[in-house]
C-alpha cells in the first residue's frame, strides 16, 4: 500500500452498522475469548466494548477526539468494564507508529 492510501485510509473515520459489527463478530466469535483487542477510531467505543462483552481479556481504544473520548469513557463506565479497558487519547496512526 502507499503511503497516500495509508493517509487516506487514517483519515477516513465512519460509524460501524450494526449489520458490519454483527458480520465482524460472526467471524472471529471463536477466537475472541482471553484475547487484546484494538479499537482504532473507537468513537463510542462499541467495537472495543462488544469484544470485551464477548470475553476478550482486554481492549486499548484509541480515540483523538476529547468528545467522542468521553463518551467511551462513560460507556465503558456504564458496562462496569474499567478492569479490562485502557482509553488512550491519540490519533490511531500516530499510535501505531
Amino acid at each position: 500500500m502507499r503511503a497516500a492510501e495509508s493517509l487516506k485510509l487514517c483519515r477516513a473515520k465512519m460509524p460501524t452498522t450494526e449489520s458490519v459489527k454483527e458480520a465482524v463478530f460472526s467471524m472471529i466469535q471463536f477466537e475472541i475469548e482471553d484475547k487484546n483487542v484494538l479499537d482504532l477510531f473507537a468513537g463510542s467505543g462499541q467495537l472495543g466494548i462488544e469484544a470485551l462483552s464477548r470475553g476478550a481479556k482486554k481492549c486499548t481504544f484509541v480515540e483523538n477526539n476529547k468528545q467522542a473520548y468521553n463518551v467511551i469513557e462513560n460507556n465503558i463506565k456504564h458496562c462496569k468494564l474499567e478492569q479490562s479497558a485502557r482509553i488512550v487519547m491519540s490519533d490511531a496512526c500516530a499510535f501505531l507508529s
